[in-house]
């Protein structure tokens, strides 16, 4: 396995597109003249030094001309910006059994940087005015329940109607027995 500082982010720039890959260092090779292959096989880079011992500037510099937004450069070195549809979410989903004083209840959870926010640094000298030039992630969480186990309102107010005439018919039915009972003591007592 190559050393974690060997590994190097590229871009290769082929036919008008951009593609990504990954060089390192093959260390037995490491001269003067130290050797790198890409994994994707596009390109093969050659330097007198290593790219972890030069600036982002150089590195830049010397392995590729890209074409970086000139409206963000940091300490002289123009930097890429991605869009914020480029940046994947980063959550979990694990399922939770919620127990409500006995009752379980099948829910999950979702936790992680479920968002991001943009904000406005005031500076000038990351952007033009100073405002949303900042991205940072938001983390939160949540349990929900599950969708089997939610009732809605009128499910609720059916179930309320439907033990409500059960009540009923129960009671009708109470009376009706009660009612035979005196009629039979009646008779009984004549």
């Amino acid at each position: 396995m190559q050393n974690a500082s060997s590994w190097v982010f590229y871009l290769v720039k082929t036919g008008g597109c951009v593609e990504k890959g990954f060089c390192y260092t093959i260390p037995a090779i490491r001269e003067p003249r130290s050797s790198r292959h890409c994994v994707d096989g596009h390109q093969e880079v050659v330097s007198e030094e290593g790219p972890e011992s030069l600036s982002a500037e150089c590195f830049w510099s010397k392995y590729e001309k890209y074409a970086f937004h000139k409206d963000v450069v940091f300490d002289g070195t123009p930097y890429h910006t991605v869009g914020t549809r480029n940046v994947p979410p980063a959550y979990a989903e694990v399922d939770v059994k919620l127990n409500d004083n006995g009752e379980e209840i099948d829910s999950f959870m979702l936790a992680g940087m479920v968002g991001m926010q943009v904000s406005s640094s005031g500076d000038q000298s990351l952007s033009s005015n100073g405002e949303n030039d900042t991205v940072r992630p938001v983390a939160g969480w949540w349990i929900c329940v599950k969708k089997q186990n939610v009732i809605s309102a009128q499910e609720e107010e059916e179930e309320e109607a439907r033990m409500a005439k059960r009540m009923e018919e129960r009671k009708e039915k109470l009376r009706k027995e009660l009612q035979l009972y005196m009629l039979q003591e009646r008779m009984s007592c004549q």
